[in-house]
């Protein structure tokens, strides 16, 4: 390295300083450029130069001598960092056309197939290989370049999304303002979701229970006149209902799945309550009722659902807590899809974390990661309206539950589903 000094830097360091030989004999041969005095050392030297430096800073008492040691030394110090932050070695320097560490990675980006797809340990080697640096500060500060990129990278496994917009989606709370997923119900109007069919089934419910609610079983499930009054005010399909009739000569509350979910969910948003052995509706919940308020209800239902109620209850496979966190990024990925209709088999492609895929494979069942798309994801979606799905043809009006085979979004879902 190339360091300046002035002639009473040199005159300082060669009297003051007990230094070994070669460096000395390095100083006072040094070359007089004008008024400067270049100094070439290596980057040994300049560690024996320093080290002495700083050791005789201890012992000097004359506070004019020891200034003068200081504030020289802070100079070396400067020169040595400003050099050493610059130092990339002229064969790459002439390669890249610049000593830029951020024009030097666009480079890779543009030039070194797959980095989108590297994973960022990849990319610290790929740096290595591609730009060897010696200098520790200016590897640092490349490794921190990358890790800042690194998380604005789209990827692949995230069909498109970026690390850092995934784990804005996984942390977010879905109530602020802050990257990730965001609530609106107040973009929600009484005709955009009274004719859901969560609406629909809330609000018959609601209406049937009425001030005094209804008597409640010994588990504190609703009783069997109750459960057998609702079965025609809840828009059961036909073949659903009469399978549902065949298979159970008394219908208990757990016998009707969708009556036994929507109680589940309106307990778990304080709507209704169990009072004194009855199961009751609030007055606030009535008081919505009344004032026909189907925006709260319904976000208010869709929190219950979706941020609190266990949806592995659905299905009845092993808990499986990964997906239901990563919710937030499901919906996204939904939200990317164009507004046609998907094969059933693009939710499974594209909702599914990596970590969550490894997590269900773990499950002893078969087509675990359909199910529980199935029936963790679209389908209470489309109870909330928010898209709509389409069932095997040959089978829809024939037999009970049909396959499902395709779905869409709905107009409703970018109405209430923000991303930031």
């Amino acid at each position: 390295m190339l360091l300046s000094l002035t002639l009473s830097d040199q005159t300082l360091l060669l009297r003051s300083i007990a230094l070994p030989a070669v460096v000395r004999q390095k100083i006072d041969t040094a070359q007089k450029v004008d008024d400067a005095l270049h100094l070439t050392l290596s980057d040994d030297d300049y560690l024996v130069l320093t080290q002495h430096l700083t050791m005789t800073l201890r012992t000097i008492k004359n506070p004019k001598t020891r200034s003068t040691l200081e504030h020289l030394l802070v100079r070396l110090t400067d020169q040595h960092e400003t050099q050493q932050r610059d130092a990339i070695s002229p064969p790459h320097a002439a390669e890249y056309g610049s000593k830029n560490l951020h024009a030097i990675i666009d480079k890779l980006e543009c030039t070194v197939p797959g980095w989108a797809d590297f994973k960022f340990q990849q990319m610290v080697e790929t740096l290595a290989d591609k730009l060897p640096i010696t200098n520790k500060e200016l590897a640092d500060r490349a490794v921190g370049i990358l890790a800042a990129r690194h998380d604005k990278i789209s990827r692949p496994m995230f069909h498109g999304l970026t690390t850092e917009q995934v784990g804005a989606l996984l942390s977010n709370d879905w109530t602020t303002d802050s990257p990730g997923l965001c609530l609106r119900p107040d973009n929600l109007t009484p005709e955009s979701v009274k004719d859901t069919l969560i609406i629909k089934r809330a609000v018959a419910f609601i209406t049937a229970l009425g001030d005094k609610g209804t008597r409640a079983t010994k588990n504190g499930n609703l009783n069997r006149k109750f459960v057998g009054g609702m079965l025609d005010q809840l828009d059961i399909p036909a073949c659903d209902l009469q399978y549902i009739r065949h298979y159970n000569k008394v219908t208990n509350e757990e016998d009707i799945f969708v009556l036994h979910e929507l109680r589940l969910w309106l307990k778990i948003a304080k709507l209704v309550r169990l009072y004194r052995g009855r199961i009751v509706a609030l007055k606030r919940t009535r008081d919505i009722l009344a004032q026909a308020e189907w925006p709260i209800l319904y976000n208010a239902l869709f929190a219950a659902a979706f941020q609190v109620y266990n949806l592995g209850y659905r299905d009845r496979l092993n808990v499986s807590d990964g997906f239901q966190q990563s919710l937030a990024y499901c919906f996204k990925q939904l939200a990317c899809l164009d507004e046609g209709w998907h094969d059933i088999a693009v939710a499974h492609e594209r909702c599914i974390l990596p970590l969550v895929d490894a997590e269900l494979a773990r499950l002893p069942f078969r087509e675990t990661n359909q199910i529980v798309v199935k029936k963790r994801l679209l389908e209470p979606l489309s109870l909330f309206g928010l898209v709509e799905l389409k069932f095997d043809e040959q089978a829809v009006g024939r037999r009970a539950y049909p396959d499902l085979v395709a779905f869409r979004r709905t107009a409703l879902f970018g109405r209430f589903l923000g991303f930031d």
